[in-house]
């Protein structure tokens, strides 16, 4: 019994100790197999960055021949350089720039400018102007004419102007722009302006309360539907025929001297701060009476429709010659004596004079 005992003890210890050492042997062998493959990778990655190192200094290398430029070739090109920019911004001094090609072109023609239209025009020519007549020049566009600084008087009727900003021109006292296609017209800055004649357009609005020393307004045939009057004090003439008034309040203007409001949609007109109002029409429009003071009334005006001295409606309807720009008189288009559009009849024999004049048109 003991025997067998002992004879199956050393069988199992002889199988547990064969089966530990070939257990422990395969895994020497592992950690053997995973050392060397680490320094096959290790020895990869040493031969990899050699190569990349080697690429990025064949490729510096290239670059630095590349880049290498003679000093005398440098000192050269940028003089040079230097000497084409010292030009273009001493040509650009003394130029300024004209987009449209017949705004330069009407400049040619009055010797403002020479050759050929070529976008540029002396500095010092345009700051000599004061005044400049461009009608009737098919031009589109007047950029430029911020530049014309010292500019009194411009005339630039019979054009194809939409939009007209000359808030840079703040020495302006006379403009003309009738007869375009003007939609927007700006002169909130031309503080010295005293003529404006903006016939023949498509104003909706224009704004004149800046424009204190405005002292003549034609703006017929426009869409305007008001416009606000009271800080032009010092007005003497003023011409709104066909437009789209629906009132009009001149008590701020003392001096009007002549007043055009014929073919408008007015339903009311009171006069009675207007003494100095010599002429005035207002065909056309609905009004049923004309709220005068007592000195009026007694003693109505001969320029005035209804009086004595010349009550009939023709002779004085619109503003001939000016309409459409023409240089009657003062080269600047002013009315032909008192002529109308249209041979000086304008509304004159349409609708009459169908009011009357009352102290109290409230009564």
């Amino acid at each position: 019994m003991s025997y067998y005992k002992y004879v199956i003890n050393y069988n199992f210890l002889n199988q547990f100790h064969r089966f530990y050492f070939a257990k422990r042997k395969r895994s020497i062998n592992l950690k053997l197999f995973m050392m060397k493959s680490i320094v096959k990778i290790k020895k990869s990655k040493f031969y990899l960055l050699i190569l990349i190192s080697g690429f990025i200094f064949f490729l510096f290398g290239c670059v630095k021949e590349e880049l290498i430029i003679p000093q005398e070739d440098v000192l050269k090109v940028s003089s040079e350089l230097s000497l084409k920019n010292s030009e273009l911004s001493s040509k650009n001094d003394k130029m300024y720039q004209i987009l449209d090609e017949n705004f330069e072109q009407a400049l040619i023609d009055q010797n403002f400018d020479n050759g050929v239209p070529d976008g540029q025009i002396l500095r010092e020519t345009v700051l000599s102007i004061t005044e400049l007549d461009v009608s009737s020049s098919d031009i589109s566009n007047l950029a430029g004419i911020e530049y014309f600084v010292n500019l009194t008087k411009l005339n630039c009727s019979n054009n194809n102007l939409t939009i007209l900003d000359l808030g840079k021109n703040k020495a302006l006292e006379r403009l003309i722009c009738n007869t375009n296609q003007l939609e927007i017209l700006d002169v909130r800055k031309n503080k010295d302006l005293k003529v404006l004649h903006c016939n023949h357009n498509q104003l909706e609005s224009l704004d004149l309360r800046k424009n204190t020393l405005l002292e003549e307004l034609l703006a017929n045939h426009n869409q305007l539907e008001s416009i606000d009057l009271s800080n032009n004090k010092m007005l003497i003439q003023l011409y709104l025929n066909h437009n789209m008034l629906i009132s009009l309040d001149l008590s701020e203007n003392s001096v009007l001297e002549r007043l055009l409001c014929n073919a408008n949609k007015l339903e009311s007109l009171d006069l009675s701060n207007n003494n100095s109002l010599l002429f005035f029409r207002c065909n056309n429009n609905n009004i049923s009476c004309i709220q005068v003071n007592e000195e009026q009334l007694a003693n109505i005006p001969s320029g005035w429709p209804g009086s004595h001295g010349g009550g009939d409606d023709h002779g004085d309807g619109d503003d001939h010659g000016d309409d459409h720009g023409d240089d009657h008189g003062d080269d600047y288009g002013d009315d032909h004596g008192d002529g109308g559009e249209n041979g000086g009849h304008d509304d004159g024999g349409e609708g009459g004079s169908n009011f009357t004049y009352s102290i109290n048109c409230n009564e």
